[in-house]
């Protein structure tokens, strides 16, 4: 079998053995406390978020948001619906926020409640997101709410 003339001109044996020669892209060093650091970023960018490029760049192209309609919106619907509904008088807060790592798995727990300008609480609710390293970087694949109903017009402790 012969080789392709490609391969065996000059040219073809100095791009082979450019390709050969160029190590692979390393990602950054790892350690949990940055795992860590670095996923309550993301979830301080994402909360309220209606940016379309910070979403883009924080949700996995396999990302999956099951919402109370018993819909499940990928993350193209998800980042549609925020950018088409922004909130400008709804201020979501970190009640709590744990992250806890399980090797390239990261799961971000905790509470959110949501008020208006004059401070009034209008939501609170449970989440948990996931988050996976792959590519060099933290995306979050799912995301899960669950609404803290209000008793006498007032939110659950």
């Amino acid at each position: 079998m012969t080789c392709p003339t490609f391969v065996r001109s000059g040219l073809g044996v100095l791009v082979l053995a450019l390709l050969s020669a160029t190590p692979a892209i390393a990602c950054p060093a790892r350690s949990p406390a940055g795992d860590r650091h670095r996923v309550l970023a993301l979830e301080d960018e994402w909360i309220g978020s209606h940016d379309r490029a910070a979403l883009e760049r924080i949700l996995a192209d396999d990302f999956r948001h099951p919402v109370s309609t018993g819909d499940v919106l990928t993350k193209r619907q998800h980042i549609d619906w925020m950018v088409a509904h922004p909130t400008p008088n709804r201020h979501p807060r970190f009640g709590a926020l744990e992250v806890r790592l399980y090797g390239d798995t990261a799961l971000a727990a905790g509470s959110v409640e949501v008020r208006n300008d004059s401070g009034k609480i209008l939501s609170r609710n449970l989440f948990t997101d996931v988050f996976v390293y792959r590519g060099c970087r933290w995306q979050a694949v799912s995301a899960q709410e669950t609404a803290i109903p209000a008793a006498n017009g007032r939110p659950q402790p």
